[in-house]
């Protein structure tokens, strides 16, 4: 039989991916649209998202075992040869990377190369040029505003922060209330990073006020009741503080 190839197939092959269960399987369908067609930026950006879950599941089971062979290129060892986990950050990175690489323009794969870098990496600066050059295609894209105003707040640049927070919160749809992005990030929490800046601004007054609205988009945002009476606390409003933790911890019991 002839090996195929051509962006055709690789697409073919995608969609194969999407048909299938299990990270594995998925992945093998992506390698095999990438052998069709090497310069499609989809099936990069696509791997790089099953290697970004790949920390939440056992290690040598997955990683060492099934991953590893993909990233590398290599076959597995031989069991219990299984040798070292390879670095999942860095190789996860380059499949971002080449996406961005074959597609410039591919803002999706930009966001996750961001996100990653400020999730995982604690690349602050590196994910602010990300979610920079998502802006400049994009500047509609409210995600790459809230994430790089998260990314700023981590860095203490608290005025940009709230700046961009609010061109994040011009961005929310109508109807925001108790919803999410597509990129999985809740609406209320553009109030809740703007409040945080606040906050650290000692602005506590008006940070108050960003949480109410976060809640006000998610009532059971507990990270905005949690925050909210820390703001109050440091008013010394005991009693409302009190009442703002027992709402967080009634949300969250986790909630610290």
């Amino acid at each position: 039989m002839v090996f195929k190839t051509g962006r055709k197939y690789a697409i073919t092959w995608c969609k194969k991916a999407v048909e299938r269960s299990g990270e594995i399987n998925t992945l093998e369908c992506y390698d095999e649209a990438i052998k069709r067609d090497p310069t499609f930026a989809k099936p990069w950006y696509e791997k790089g998202k099953i290697f970004v879950s790949a920390p939440d599941l056992p290690k040598n089971y997955y990683w060492v075992h099934t991953i590893s062979p993909y990233i590398t290129g290599t076959p597995a060892p031989e069991y219990p040869d299984i040798g070292h986990p390879v670095s999942k950050y860095i190789e996860t990175l380059k499949m971002f990377n080449k996406a961005t690489e074959l597609d410039p323009k591919f803002v999706d794969a930009w966001f996750a190369k961001g996100d990653f870098h400020l999730d995982y990496v604690n690349g602050e600066d590196d994910a602010i040029e990300c979610f920079d050059k998502i802006i400049a295609l994009d500047p509609k894209f409210d995600p790459a505003w809230h994430r790089k105003a998260y990314a700023l707040l981590q860095l203490g640049r608290y005025e940009e922060s709230i700046q961009c927070c609010d061109k994040a919160i011009a961005l929310l749809p109508a109807d925001a209330k108790g919803g999410q992005d597509n990129s999985g990030y809740s609406f209320s929490s553009r109030w809740r990073v703007k409040a945080d800046a606040l906050a650290k601004l000692d602005k506590d007054k008006e940070a108050i006020k960003c949480y109410d609205k976060a809640i006000e988009i998610d009532p059971k945002d507990a990270q905005a009741w949690r925050r909210k009476g820390s703001s109050l606390y440091d008013l010394r409003k005991y009693e409302e503080s009190i009442e703002c933790s027992d709402k967080s911890l009634e949300l969250d019991p986790k909630s610290t």
